[in-house]
């Protein structure tokens, strides 16, 4: 599945998600602050003692950069909710993990996340696979964020 996404002018872009075409979510000033306050790749790193564990530097031809990468499990996998429902996560198959750093700046460049797992409810048992693919780039440029005028056309206002 991919998944993309805009931000900007107090508005989110997303297409991908849980829909095919592209979904706009207008917020106040306030909310649109919030969304950066909250969603942050240290949120993502929360746990980093058990996340580190896993990962080894890896040898890459690129002097300019620091690649760690491994396979990793967290001590408590959370649970989650999907449609009203609580998600148990049963087993894990996969849980790889890259993280690529730029050594002259020590900014995060690429993070890439692999996972399998089986989860379950309360009325069934599914597998649920996925992969993420982060990438950071422009970091503290002095841009314009230009979202396409097709996404802008043809979005649909969020339920």
């Amino acid at each position: 599945m991919n998944v993309e996404a805009y931000y900007g002018n107090s508005t989110i872009f997303t297409r991908g998600l849980f829909s095919e075409g592209w979904i706009k979510n207008t917020l106040s000033s306030a909310e649109y602050s919030n969304v950066f306050k909250e969603e942050t790749v240290i949120d993502f790193l929360d746990n980093v003692d058990t996340l580190a564990a896993g990962l080894v530097i890896s040898d890459k031809n690129n002097s300019n950069e620091i690649m760690l990468t491994g396979d990793i499990y967290y001590r408590n996998y959370s649970d989650y909710k999907s449609d009203g429902t609580t998600n148990k996560v049963e087993t894990v198959n996969k849980s790889n993990l890259r993280i690529l750093i730029d050594k002259n700046t020590s900014f995060l460049k690429n993070i890439n996340m692999e996972f399998d797992c089986k989860v379950s409810n309360d009325k069934e048992k599914e597998s649920l696979k996925g992969r993420s693919n982060i990438s950071f780039n422009e970091i503290n440029g002095n841009f314009q964020i230009n979202i396409p005028q097709d996404v802008i056309k043809t979005a649909k206002e969020e339920d």
